[in-house]
């Protein structure tokens, strides 16, 4: 069995909020295009990782690696594109 230490007083817990606000179009357009910038860096990283790899020679398990970072880039480039756009549409709607 645990016990509480006695000599602490009690935490009070804060209130959960009843409600979250909905998300704007327009912080889901800026949410979408940090994601998309953050996808495209990770691209660019990745493509210069293999052609600095490629110029030394180095094959094998290394461009693996170099291909994940492609791929995990492409990834959150969609996925920024989306939510840019999704966030455009709510915004021209609202």
């Amino acid at each position: 069995m645990t016990e509480t230490p006695s000599g602490l007083p009690a935490q009070p817990q804060p209130a959960a909020p009843a409600t979250v606000a909905p998300e704007s179009g327009r912080d889901r357009l800026i949410r979408g295009l940090k994601t998309a910038g953050i996808g495209l860096l990770l691209v660019i990283a990745g493509i210069a990782v293999m052609v600095y790899m490629g110029s030394q020679g180095l094959t094998g398990t290394a461009a693996f690696g170099a291909l994940a970072l492609v791929l995990v880039g492409a990834f959150f480039l969609i996925k920024g594109v989306v939510l840019a756009i999704w966030g455009a549409i709510a915004r021209s709607r609202g």
